[in-house]
């Protein structure tokens, strides 16, 4: 009778397997963690931009406003567009801002759209806000 006290192979190589799976696993959702937190940073950085146009376009009048669509690049990840529409009344503007990312061969986006009412039109300055987020395939 002989009296063992170590492991044996089959017993290591089981226990190699076990870590092995654990290890996979929670390296696995550290991965998904990093992709969806890169993500989170990404539209929060654009609602950031698309907010900020806007309200530099809300310190102008309505009326004096240029109506069109005009772009530019705030960061070197994002292209910003915005539109500057005219509405039934005169003195208002719809202004939509849409902020768009490239993520994995496809384009992110947001959009962001007001009301601008010019200052002495029944003392709005602004109102309602609608904004959507979304994925838009890119064709390659």
């Amino acid at each position: 009778m002989h009296n063992n006290k170590g492991f044996t192979l089959i017993e290591v190589m089981i226990s190699m397997v076990i870590l092995g799976m654990t290890m996979m696993a929670a390296t696995s959702m550290l991965i998904s963690t990093i992709k969806l937190n890169t993500t989170g940073n990404m539209q929060t950085m654009a609602i950031y931009m698309a907010r900020d146009k806007i309200e530099s376009l809300k310190r102008f009048e309505a009326i004096n406003m240029e109506e069109g669509t005009f772009s530019d690049h705030p960061g070197p990840a994002f292209t910003r567009i915005w539109t500057i529409d005219p509405t039934s009344k005169n003195m208002c503007k719809r202004i939509s801002v849409r902020v768009s990312w490239k993520k994995f061969r496809k384009t992110k986006y947001i959009s962001l759209s007001v009301l601008h009412v010019s200052p002495g039109s029944n003392g709005l300055v602004h109102y309602g806000v609608d904004h959507s987020v979304g994925n838009t395939l890119n064709t390659w």
